[in-house]
């Protein structure tokens, strides 16, 4: 994985990290960029994250998000957004894959550091 493909405003450490985006690099399935986002994210190897298979069926995200092959198809524009190991990911038309830690409590709840929270 090319670390230049990741996105994040707060450098490489993972603890600190509260959002990761990845585009899905052209021939690749969305389902394994799911997956390498989460890793950076949550800095938990590939190999002790929970199946993705048992909060998505990964074979229609990758159909669904899969690029328009032949002359005349066209992508459809569109987001899809689920959890998946203590994250909230989002997986738009473009292949763009953003995971974001999921927080506890309500907007009052007390930020831990590098935490944000949308209102």
């Amino acid at each position: 994985m090319d670390d230049d493909r990741l996105e994040n405003g707060r450098g490489d450490q993972a603890e600190f990290l509260d959002r990761v985006s990845m585009r899905t690099p052209s021939g690749e399935d969305v389902s394994t960029t799911v997956v390498l986002v989460v890793e950076k994210l949550t800095g938990t190897p590939m190999e002790d994250l929970p199946l993705l298979e048992r909060n998505i069926n990964i074979d229609a995200l990758n159909e669904l998000f899969e690029p328009p092959t032949g002359e005349g198809s066209e992508s459809a524009a569109g987001t899809l957004q689920f959890e998946y190991a203590d994250c909230t990911i989002t997986v738009d038309s473009e292949g763009k894959v953003v995971a974001h830690r999921q927080t506890q409590g309500g907007p009052d709840a007390p930020r831990q550091e590098g935490e944000t929270r949308e209102m």
